[in-house]
């Protein structure tokens, strides 16, 4: 399962797909829009999210050729005011537990950011 990649296409929307690498086919993931797609570190369920909804899609066949792909039905893992930025924005554990950033909902910028420098050596003290 590890030979898929993912492609975005816009059709008036975000899509995840899937293609195999050096492949010419490219399977449906998403239903109903998707970005930021990401792999399970055991490669069995794609996760990915569009607007404020988190989903999950189990892989259900995949061939090293990529002559066939089969995904199941995507699941709403979670659903909220999550922060959204440039790239992904958010991450999927070993255990396959999200690690997301709750927002308040407004668009107000903080006025400063806290740097705490050299933090492994306090954690040491």
């Amino acid at each position: 399962m590890n030979e898929f990649r993912f492609v975005w296409v816009a059709h008036g929307r975000y899509e995840i797909y899937a293609r195999a690498i050096g492949g010419d086919r490219s399977y449906s993931v998403s239903l109903d829009g998707g970005e930021e797609p990401i792999f399970s570190e055991d490669g069995t369920t794609i996760f990915y999210r569009y607007g404020n909804r988190f989903f999950s899609t189990p892989i259900l066949e995949a061939s090293a050729d990529g002559t066939r792909f089969r995904a199941g039905q995507p699941e709403v893992v979670v659903e909220g005011a999550y922060s959204n930025v440039p790239g992904l924005s958010y991450d999927v554990g070993p255990d396959g537990r999200l690690l997301l950033l709750r927002t308040d909902g407004g668009t107000e910028r903080p006025g400063h950011l806290n740097v705490i420098l050299n933090w492994d050596v306090t954690l040491d003290e």
